[in-house]
């Protein structure tokens, strides 16, 4: 046995109070700091390892490796199926636990999902994360999802879902300078309802705090947090700010004029770790404690609720009492997953109309013609897992009716291009356009012209498959074919 294990803080026998007491107490001030970003470093002599906050699971574990991926949250919320929820949310920690497991340094158990925002307006550009705009629904899918993720043993946590953005965060163009202006009425009926469920009725015990402002206050700052996640709601886990927002405060929303004041503000409003660059939160931390702006006092606090969490996620403990810590890999895109996605999936499918034309029947099929620049690609949003395998509406098809003669066009325009004074384009070495006098050796480039409205077009090549998307602002363009490429 190690000479840490016989320190209070690991012995499970006693209340969760009493060990967190006796860890703070056991703290130098310096490793205090340092356990207060989301790289949480490691405390060697205590036996606490280095922790990892973060990670999205919005529909599934991402970013990790392949996983099981469910659809996206606004398809979820059309199967107002709550028990389904639960069972999608309890895949997701098992599946997360497997991850933890491989490499529990990395792989941290605290993920940032579900996204709670509401849906004002369907150009935001995040809508496929949220369940919609009405915030009873909101909340009580958000709730169930909730309760899977965390698992129902009375202590310990499968994982900790962590609810975002709080709030009023339902808009993408200036979000990291803006401010919304929320009424008493919207702000209790409408944006606080939506997280009150999941919080009282889901028991989250982690909460991101959002990059806008809320009334004039950054959202790191809001007095929201104190005053109504723990206080009325009695939220007893850990609050996270999105990250860079510590940095953001001062260089985006100009409401401090220092990172020490900054930090400063988001621990004294509730926030208890901080999601920036590691060295930056030290040295910001460090700057406001020798300007007395914080107090040790305000460390602590925050450290607390950070390891309450942490120790029930069955950290510093060597009682085998924990039932999640045996969960093993092979629950990944385990074959009772993928059916559960697919369950999900087919619930998901509102139908308003049907004048007998479904469901098709197989043997009357013979030809088929699939049209849409989409029906033989599949994307995945920013959230998503590593998909374990594609099958387009093109391959389902084709695939359900072997038979059938399944045809296909994108549905855009061929083109080829000519400059103003009458050159053609043409594609040069590696990829690049090149534009040469009509009628030379040159052939003129063939291009897939897309265009999705509002200004934006995209040109793809019919030679390389690489493409270039241009809009109002002009060209934005990469250098492989799977990203918005050159030409």
């Amino acid at each position: 046995m190690k000479e840490y294990h016989q320190y209070p803080m690991w012995d499970v026998s006693l209340s969760l109070e009493e060990r967190l007491d006796d860890l703070i107490a056991r703290l130098t001030t310096e490793e205090k700091i340092r356990l207060i970003p989301t790289r949480e470093a490691a405390v060697p002599r205590l036996g606490i390892p280095a922790y990892n906050v973060g990670g999205e699971a919005a529909h599934g574990v991402a970013w990790k490796g392949e996983a099981t991926v469910f659809p996206q949250p606004l398809g979820l919320s059309s199967t107002w199926n709550t028990s389904l929820m639960r069972e999608i949310g309890s895949v997701i920690g098992d599946e997360a636990r497997a991850y933890h497991h491989r490499n529990p340094e990395v792989h941290g158990l605290t993920l940032w999902a579900p996204t709670v925002d509401l849906e004002r307006d369907p150009r935001w550009g995040r809508t496929e994360e949220g369940y919609g705009e009405d915030p009873v629904l909101t909340g009580e899918m958000s709730a169930a999802l909730v309760k899977g993720m965390q698992g129902n043993d009375p202590f310990y946590l499968k994982m900790v879902a962590t609810l975002k953005h709080f709030f009023a965060n339902n808009n993408e163009k200036d979000r990291l300078n803006c401010s919304s202006s929320i009424d008493p009425r919207n702000l209790r009926e409408y944006y606080l309802k939506a997280f009150e469920t999941p919080f009282v009725e889901g028991g989250a015990l982690s909460m991101m705090t959002a990059y806008n402002s809320i009334n004039g206050t950054p959202a790191i700052e809001s007095p929201y947090v104190n005053d109504v996640v723990k206080g009325e709601w009695s939220m007893p886990g850990f609050i996270v700010c999105d990250g860079g927002d510590l940095s953001q405060t001062v260089n985006y929303h100009g409401y401090h004029t220092s990172h020490a004041e900054s930090a400063a503000g988001a621990l004294k409003a509730g926030v208890d770790c901080l999601t920036d660059e590691v060295d930056l939160v030290v040295s910001a931390l460090e700057e406001a404690l020798d300007r007395n702006l914080l107090e040790i006092a305000d460390l602590d606090r925050a450290i607390r609720n950070i390891f309450g969490v942490r120790m029930r996620l069955g950290q510093l403990d060597q009682s085998g009492l924990n039932p999640y810590a045996s969960i093993p890999e092979s629950v990944l895109c385990a074959p009772e997953h993928a059916k559960l996605s697919y369950r999900a999936a087919a619930e998901s499918i509102v139908l308003l109309q049907n004048d007998g034309l479904l469901p098709l029947q197989a043997e009357a099929l013979q030809k088929i013609s699939v049209i849409g620049p989409l029906a033989d690609v599949v994307y995945t949003d920013w959230y998503s897992g590593t998909l374990p395998y594609r099958v387009s509406v093109l391959d389902g098809l084709r695939n359900r009716l072997p038979e059938a003669d399944v045809t296909y066009v994108d549905g855009n325009d061929r083109i080829q291009l000519k400059t103003t004074n009458g050159q053609v384009i043409t594609l040069g070495v590696e990829g690049t356009l090149v534009a040469v006098p009509e009628g030379s050796a040159y052939t003129a480039a063939e291009f897939e012209h897309q265009d999705w409205g509002w200004g934006s077009h995209t040109l793809r090549s019919v030679n390389n498959n690489r493409y270039v998307s241009l809009t109002e602002q002009g060209i934005y363009q990469a250098n492989a074919p799977e990203m918005v490429a050159g030409l």
